[in-house]
């Protein structure tokens, strides 16, 4: 079941009401352009020596404009991905979490209620409380950091109760998604650019089911793999690995992970370099890795229809452009890299 948070689509329900009112009025509208891609690569931490390496790609997105944003967090109804991300017991642990904060037993859906309903005459900072209450309980990680990411300069402990189990951990909480997000592409692309570009709603689209798959069948073609060969594999992934550490220290290193050149060659080393050898755990290991980013790809194209958006930005690791931009325009979207843009 797929679980709307109106709230912060405002934008989705506005549009229906013109749409409905049309009907039967006179000729219909051409049907929209499907939306363009925008997929920004990025290394997930870089230490606050290497920072410069921010700025190129912020400035680039910043220009480009785009109408809607998808970021690599589990959606929080996909149950499956939650379990693999988390751990198997995730529902226990969120359980003990949701009755220690509101005292009773909520299911997802009553969550998604109250997180809708904020308190009446709540002010904005109170409203963003109450977004991060639900949005954590929710396991809704991409918009409970988001709010932090809107309460940084605030003294968040004024805001709140820290007698109480919700206040203490708010209090907690915020300040370590703060710290973690500081050296990632959350803290320096995507919270910052969403703030600039008035986006609300950072929709959820990493796919973690077919991890485990992927997992033993690379640990499996991995074992069979003669020493020299190995050792040869692993020397392309080095000098791969120095390449954009040396772009790192240069400060054009995400400018450098997505450029087409880059692209390509990363991907040859990770689904091509083994495939003429032919083994069908190797095999085994590409199909799930494909399929992870096609599903990837269905829902980055589900978040531009939610959003009626005609550009949608993505940001996901580096690896995963190739087989996101290959799925994207074997359905007939339009796909750029930072490269594409001035």
């Amino acid at each position: 079941m797929r679980i709307a948070h109106l709230t912060m689509r405002t934008s989705t329900r506005l549009t229906l009401v013109p749409v409905l009112l049309g009907v039967g009025c006179g000729p219909s509208a051409p049907a929209p352009a499907e939306p363009e891609v925008l997929l920004v690569g990025v290394v997930h931490h870089l230490p606050d020596s290497l920072s410069c390496n921010w700025k190129s790609a912020y400035d680039k997105v910043l220009r480009y404009a785009p109408d809607a944003m998808a970021v690599e967090h589990v959606p929080p109804d996909d149950t499956l991905s939650l379990l693999h991300f988390f751990g198997e017991d995730v529902n226990d642990h969120r359980d003990s979490v949701i009755l220690s904060w509101e005292g009773r037993r909520l299911s997802v859906n009553e969550l998604n209620t109250l997180r809708n309903a904020p308190p009446p005459g709540a002010d904005s900072v109170a409203r963003l409380v109450h977004e991060w209450r639900y949005a954590s309980l929710m396991l809704d990680l991409a918009s409970r950091d988001q709010v932090s990411f809107r309460l940084r300069n605030v003294d968040v402990s004024t805001l709140v109760d820290t007698s109480t189990a919700f206040g203490r951990a708010f209090v907690k909480r915020h300040a370590r998604i703060l710290e973690h997000m500081r050296t990632t592409e959350f803290g320096n692309l995507v919270h910052p650019l969403a703030e600039a570009l008035g986006i609300a709603y950072l929709h959820p689209t990493d796919e973690r089911r077919f991890n485990a798959e992927q997992s033993i069948a690379y640990q499996a073609f991995a074992e069979k793999l003669d020493s020299a060969r190995m050792a040869a594999y692993e020397r392309s992934w080095a000098t791969f690995n120095a390449t954009e550490a040396e772009a790192m220290h240069r400060c054009v290193g995400i400018d450098r992970v997505n450029t087409h050149a880059w692209i390509a060659h990363g991907d040859s080393l990770q689904t091509k370099a083994l495939a003429a050898w032919g083994d069908p755990d190797h095999a085994a290991f590409v199909r799930s890795w494909e399929a992870r980013n096609t599903s990837i790809a269905d829902r980055i194209i589900a978040a531009a229809e939610a959003e009626q958006a005609q550009r949608i930005v993505a940001f996901y690791g580096y690896i995963h452009v190739a087989p996101m931009k290959r799925a994207l325009e074997a359905k007939g979207y339009r796909v750029k890299v930072l490269q594409d843009l001035r």
